[in-house]
């Protein structure tokens, strides 16, 4: 996945965007809706509401830069978007269920969390680490 900066307004629906949160990627789907400023909505699975959501451009970001990601899809826009739509009560879990498992499902991919397999697999190293420097 390849991000870029982006003008939300240039967003189409399907797209993939991502902000920044602390050292997390959090990533969402663009809407077909838009606000009265034409900003786009995003549909995400968000820690912060504990399950998935379709909030407007300035709540997803919460003011930080956006950016678009790049990612294939077998299915139509409107249908990467139905299909976000329809998991939207599933709750928020780290490990099975986070903003990464959604759109990749959404999508029609496998579900997984690359940011949740490097500090995995990083905290494995660790902790090898230091058993065996012991």
């Amino acid at each position: 996945m390849s991000m870029k900066t982006l003008d939300p307004r240039s967003l189409q629906p399907g797209d993939v965007v991502a902000v920044w949160v602390f050292l997390v990627k959090h990533v969402g789907i663009v809407s077909d809706l838009c606000d009265q400023y034409g900003l786009p909505y995003v549909i995400s699975c968000s820690a912060r509401i504990g399950r998935g959501a379709e909030e407007p451009w300035s709540i997803f970001t919460g003011g930080r830069i956006a950016h678009k990601v790049q990612l294939s899809s077998r299915f139509a826009a409107y249908q990467v978007v139905a299909r976000a739509r329809s998991m939207l009560s599933k709750p928020w879990d780290i490990f099975n269920w986070n903003c990464e498992h959604f759109v990749r499902v959404s999508y029609g991919l496998k579900p997984e969390s690359v940011q949740l397999q490097v500090v995995s697999t990083a905290a494995l190293a660790i902790t090898v680490g230091l058993l065996c420097g012991r």
